[in-house]
């Protein structure tokens, strides 16, 4: 394609998409109005739409030998060129829509700093896999700085220090950095190993990486929420022991019976049925009625009562383990 047919394809796609913009405005406005769309404006808009989209793709073909151009100096970075190509594709797309050739600038110089700069990301975050975004500004700062090193090296024989590579950079993108920020850059490079939190920290010793982050200690709303949960689980199991039914009488007497049932006393187990009987002066039957009566009243089974003291011991370890 000639420069003249360049211009007038670039002259054709802005016309036409100054005109599609203009008449989607218009029928946005028919819209928003909740009124019908004439069928003018419906096929004036369709029309454009379909002349820019031929003018961007006359232009797009016609550009591609400056796409595989500059893409040949991406390879053999660890990424697979066809990635490249479809990076700088999309430069090239972005290109074509934002030139202007009325300011008289040659598209394929315009182009190429779009091509670069999409293909230059590709590689970069495309190469190291990396899970983590790292600013542009950042990578382009480390890749500088690597180039300034091997140069370094290959003339004098040895890596260089600080103060070396500041002298002998030409670079100001090194010159700037300050001797805290440089040895940064050269100590955590962007491009190292990304380390799962599931690995092992050593060979020696088989914990996860990631438990060395998190610390033993619960955060303040665990242990808040353990701490509510033990106070409301004391209240209510000593509700169950002390307050009978109003009905029933000998109150004392069943407190005494509940807390050797469930282990509230000197010996600190639950006892059995007929050994509780024999300790109060009744039978076995007898003792069963009166624990199950309190245990109904407050809405429990015996097994639902003795699920809640688990539950209790098990937040009394968990506070003990705390403290």
């Amino acid at each position: 394609m000639t420069r003249k047919q360049s211009v007038g394809c670039f002259q054709t796609y802005h016309e036409a998409k100054q005109t599609y913009e203009k008449t989607k405005a218009e029928v946005d406005t028919f819209l928003k109005r909740k009124e019908p769309v004439p069928a003018a404006l419906v096929e004036s808009l369709n029309k454009n739409h379909q002349v820019c989209d031929q003018q961007r793709n006359t232009l797009m073909v016609a550009n591609m030998r400056l796409v595989f151009s500059i893409c040949s100096h991406y390879t053999g970075r660890g990424v697979d060129s066809d990635d490249i190509i479809q990076e700088a594709t999309l430069g090239l797309m972005k290109a074509v829509e934002r030139f202007d050739p009325r300011l008289g600038n040659s598209f394929s110089t315009y182009a190429s700093w779009w091509i670069r700069c999409f293909a230059g990301k590709g590689v970069q975050y495309q190469s190291n896999k990396r899970v983590t975004q790292v600013p542009d500004n950042r990578l382009a700062r480390e890749q500088t700085l690597m180039r300034e090193i091997d140069a370094f090296q290959s003339k004098h024989g040895y890596s260089p220090s600080d103060e070396e590579l500041i002298m002998s950079t030409a670079r100001a993108t090194i010159k700037k950095l300050s001797k805290r920020q440089l040895q940064l850059l050269r100590a955590n490079p962007s491009t190292g190993k990304t380390i799962s939190f599931e690995a092992p920290i050593s060979e020696n010793d088989a914990r996860a990486f990631g438990q060395r982050l998190c610390g033993s200690e619960p955060s303040p709303e665990t242990l808040v929420m353990t701490m509510q949960g033990l106070t409301e689980l004391k209240q209510e199991i000593y509700k169950v022991l002390t307050i009978a039914d109003p009905r029933k009488s000998n109150p004392e007497r069943n407190n005494v019976i509940m807390r050797m049932r469930f282990g509230f006393h000197s010996e600190m187990s639950r006892m059995p049925l007929k050994n509780i009987g024999d300790k109060v002066g009744i039978t076995r039957e007898r003792t069963r009625q009166i624990i199950e009566a309190r245990l109904a009243y407050h809405g429990y089974t015996e097994r639902l009562f003795i699920l809640k003291l688990d539950n209790m011991m098990t937040l009394l370890e968990a506070v003990s383990d705390i403290g």
